[in-house]
C-alpha cells in the first residue's frame, strides 16, 4: 500500500471513480493535488506486485546489470 494518508483521505476510490470518468492520469493527478506516480501505482496493471519484487530484489542484494557490465570493462 501506498501510505495510510492517501487511504486515509479515500484517495483510491477518489482515482478510480475520476478514471471511470475518463479522466487522464495527469488530470487526476491535478485535480487531487497527488503524483501522478500515485495515480499510476492505483491504477497500473499488475503495479504493486511489481513494487513489491522490485524492493526484495535490493533487499536481497541484487545489482542491475548494467552496474555490473561497466565495472568489469577492460580497456585494450
Amino acid at each position: 500500500m501506498r501510505s495510510y494518508t492517501s487511504i486515509k483521505r479515500g484517495l483510491p476510490e477518489k482515482i478510480f471513480e475520476l478514471r471511470n470518468k475518463g479522466l487522464s492520469y495527469g488530470k487526476i493527478a491535478k485535480q487531487l493535488g497527488c503524483a501522478k506516480s500515485t495515480v499510476c501505482y492505483y491504477l497500473g496493471k499488475d503495479q504493486k506486485e511489481k513494487i513489491k519484487a522490485r524492493k526484495l530484489k535490493y533487499k536481497l542484494g541484487y545489482v542491475p546489470l548494467r552496474e555490473v557490465t561497466s565495472a568489469h570493462v577492460t580497456q585494450s
